[in-house]
């Protein structure tokens, strides 16, 4: 993980910004390779993991290219016993545990071995801007990490659906969203006109048919990156429980990337500034009581600050809540409805039928019209 807590400094902090109070020479020892045993061991035995508090870190060393003037790997935390297991709680977020998790494993183990672009730097020194004038607190952010973790280890589901049935799942939300705008009640007159869309008609008919299970499907868009490896878990957190605060975080955050230039920097989306711009828009939430002007004001406040004089005061980077949201929501959706889900529901099965049927009526109304 890039940051993790002091008891000593009483802040988070990133391995850089540690070893820098620590007093090594992090500008002749830029990828930490050469700290001191005596270093090691205060590590190992001050530093805890910020969400569930285990301690024993290690540092792992980074790599840089002289070349370039930049990390090509950061230098980042490590929590494992003697066995070199990991040694987080089994519901951390940072838990190589994927029976409960896969967002760690896929998305944010991921990210922490990347370099200390300008993006975490930034945010860095918004966070310790923040600190040195008191608009937000150490203890802000470890409230913050304890909220979720508490939130997170009391709302965890377990999940029987599997890829093939969340395929299904898929497929409903297709029937729903395509007869969302479209006539409810066939009528054979409609079939004479030269575009007339069976399938659609058909949908309506399969519709009328589950209507109890329908009624719990939402119209919405598909994702395209749901895949099998998502299914290999046994139990997720269900990220339903902060969906009011997920909403809230997706709005700050645009509003930041819509106006956020700071020292420069241009906040321009992507996977990379959203994993480490929600851990900072989270907090900012946090701490105004989860109100969105209020959050806005505290943004404004912090990013018309000097910078730091103190780079060293802590850093936010690692902790987002939201990893994989509505990857997780959507999964948990299809959970819901596994008792249906499991039958197997042949759907391309059922709108083939449905359309011969639909012809048939269109064909017996013809048959009369034409006669009478």
């Amino acid at each position: 993980m890039i940051t993790a807590f002091s008891d000593k400094f009483e802040r988070e902090l990133d391995a850089i910004q540690l070893l820098n109070l620590l007093g090594h020479d992090t500008e002749k020892d830029k990828i930490l390779k050469n700290i001191t045993n005596k270093h090691r061991y205060f590590i190992h035995e001050d530093i805890k993991c910020p969400s569930c508090g285990v301690a024993k870190a290690h540092i792992v060393s980074g790599s840089y290219s002289e070349k370039s003037k930049c990390y090509t790997k950061q230098p980042h935390f490590r929590f494992y016993n003697s066995d070199t297991l990991d040694n987080h709680h089994p519901l951390c977020e940072f838990s190589d545990n994927i029976k409960h998790s896969y967002t760690k494993k896929d998305i944010v183990k991921a990210e922490f071995s990347k370099p200390r672009t300008l993006i975490t730097r930034y945010i860095a020194s918004l966070v310790c801007q923040a600190i040195e004038n008191s608009l937000i607190t150490q203890t802000d952010i470890r409230n913050m990490r304890q909220w979720y973790f508490d939130i997170r280890k009391n709302n965890i589901i377990p999940i029987k659906i599997n890829f093939e049935q969340y395929n299904i799942f898929e497929k409903c939300i297709v029937i729903k969203n395509v007869t969302e705008n479209n006539p409810r009640k066939f009528k054979p007159e409609y079939a004479e006109l030269p575009g007339f869309n069976w399938k659609i008609a058909a949908y309506h008919r399969i519709i009328a048919k589950e209507k109890e299970f329908f009624n719990t499907i939402t119209p919405r868009k598909l994702l395209r990156n749901v895949e099998k490896k998502y299914f290999s878990v046994s139990e997720i957190f269900d990220v339903r429980v902060i969906m009011d605060e997920y909403i809230l975080t997706t709005k700050l955050r645009s509003f930041i990337f819509n106006n956020g230039y700071i020292n420069g920097y241009k906040f321009k989306g992507g996977l990379r500034d959203e994993l480490f711009l929600n851990a900072y828009c989270s907090l900012l939430l946090f701490v105004s009581c989860w109100d969105f002007n209020t959050a806005v004001i505290l943004h404004v406040k912090i990013i018309n600050l000097p910078p730091p004089i103190n780079p060293n005061l802590g850093n936010i980077i690692g902790i987002n809540p939201f990893d994989n949201f509505d990857i997780s929501r959507f999964i948990l959706d299809a959970n819901d409805a596994y008792d249906f889900l499991s039958k197997n529901p042949d759907y391309d099965q059922k709108l083939n039928s449905e359309i011969n049927i639909l012809k048939n009526e269109h064909k017996i109304w013809k048959d009369s019209f034409f006669k009478g």
